[in-house]
């Protein structure tokens, strides 16, 4: 794994230790997969899939098996966003708040 994957491969144990730890109503592998593509994210550099696919922290056969890896988790109807997300945010506005600036959130279509 080169120094980048590397460093996606980090920052992805980092959020699923966060994950973990707190009450998402998620199991271990769900955890997992999301933490993985969270962390692939910032890496990539536009909205191609295969882009995207090329940063996974994970050891796969193929590059079909990379685009299942994307989809699976992002399709699954046992993760709601609401649940996984609903704790934190709370807390980073607050954090992101605690100078005295306004927090701008951009919601998008979907």
């Amino acid at each position: 794994m080169g120094s980048h994957l590397g460093g996606v491969a980090h920052v992805s144990s980092l959020i699923e230790a966060d994950r973990s730890s707190r009450d998402t109503g998620l199991y271990k592998p769900h955890i997992s997969g999301l933490s993985d593509l969270a962390a692939s994210v910032p890496s990539y550099h536009g909205v191609n899939t295969s882009e995207l696919a090329s940063v996974l922290p994970r050891e796969v056969r193929s590059d079909e098996e990379r685009y299942r890896y994307i989809g699976r988790p992002l399709s699954d109807p046992r993760i709601d966003p609401f649940s996984v997300m609903g704790g934190q945010v709370p807390e980073v506005v607050d954090k992101l708040s605690s100078n005295g600036q306004t927090v701008v959130l951009m919601m998008g279509q979907s």
